[in-house]
């Protein structure tokens, strides 16, 4: 798991969503087009998170 000192200095903007209760501006994210099969994937603890993505 990163500490907040690391977060803060490698991606701050993640930083500010994942710690501080921060959100992303909608439709913003690198990943918004993305339509690729995948799992979703923690970037704080590097774990697998749930449900994976599936396109139709």
């Amino acid at each position: 798991m990163k500490t907040d000192q690391e977060l803060k200095q490698t991606d701050p903007a993640l930083c500010r969503v994942a710690r501080e209760n921060g959100t992303e501006a909608r439709f913003s994210g690198k990943y918004v087009g993305e339509k690729s099969d995948g799992m979703y994937h923690c970037a704080i603890y590097d774990a697998p998170c749930g449900g994976a993505l599936q396109t139709v």
